[in-house]
């Protein structure tokens, strides 16, 4: 027999986990969400190019993309406006970021397979931009000249490390390397290591993680375990069997 009711919740719960922990409940994404990582058989050049922007980054990974195909070489990419970041991102800094490597990927991808892409922004409605306007009309041309982009083949290996980072300064050969891998790019990378800009990053941090509204609104978008990843397939997905206990129990609130 129990001696307390806590004695008698202390068991169960250690049931509770230990079932947990060895009925599957592995910390890998679970296969089925990666199928989009290995759909690329289309017919049309759009299809095949989009399949692959679909993989880019994005502000906390919500993939705030619409496209509508024009005619039979044309995409306009609009922006999901129900895909929003309204408390951490309020002027959208980070979703436009996200447009950016949307339309990167796509001509990466594109470029690969022999077709150039031809990029144009007719924003027309400055007062509703996101609501109205396509932000990117994406036109396709054959060009059997063009050179693959080494890019390419990182594209369906590119994730995000949501490991811990070791508190070292990178060395000069790390830094000469990423110098040297986009020197082909219009692109320029510049490193800092003074604490002045240290203590500013450090500072917005804890800004957004004191701030209620800020923190709640990463948490609603928060995927635990199999079920909701596979059926989701977007924004911050954790698959950790702690923190699956932890939800499962009711201990991880995410209703706000």
């Amino acid at each position: 027999m129990f001696k307390t009711r806590r004695d008698f919740l202390s068991l169960v719960g250690t049931g509770i986990t230990f079932s947990l922990l060895n009925t599957g409940c592995s910390s890998k994404i679970p296969e089925e969400s990666l199928a989009t990582w290995n759909s690329h058989n289309y017919d049309d050049i759009r299809y095949v190019a989009l399949s692959y922007a679909l993989l880019a980054p994005s502000a906390h990974n919500l993939q705030s993309w619409k496209v509508k195909m024009v005619d039979e070489d044309t995409v306009l990419l609009f922006c999901d406006t129900n895909r929003l970041l309204p408390q951490t991102d309020p002027l959208n800094r980070q979703i436009m970021i996200s447009q950016g490597a949307f339309l990167e990927f796509f001509k990466i991808a594109a470029q690969n397979f022999g077709y150039e892409t031809i990029i144009e922004f007719p924003i027309k409605d400055e007062r509703n931009i996101l609501k109205y306007n396509p932000i990117a009309k994406i036109t396709l041309a054959k060009n059997n000249s063009l050179l693959k982009d080494k890019l390419f083949d990182l594209i369906s290996s590119r994730v995000t490390n949501r490991n811990f980072y070791k508190n070292i300064e990178l060395s000069n050969e790390q830094i000469n390397y990423i110098k040297d891998s986009i020197a082909n790019y219009p692109v320029e990378v510049v490193f800092s290591s003074s604490k002045r800009e240290k203590d500013i990053a450090k500072k917005a941090w804890l800004t957004e993680f004191h701030t209620p509204a800020k923190m709640l609104e990463t948490y609603k978008y928060i995927r635990i375990g199999d079920s909701e990843i596979n059926k989701y397939r977007d924004e911050i997905c954790i698959n950790d069997p702690i923190v699956r206990f932890l939800d499962f129990t009711g201990l991880f609130d995410r209703n706000v």
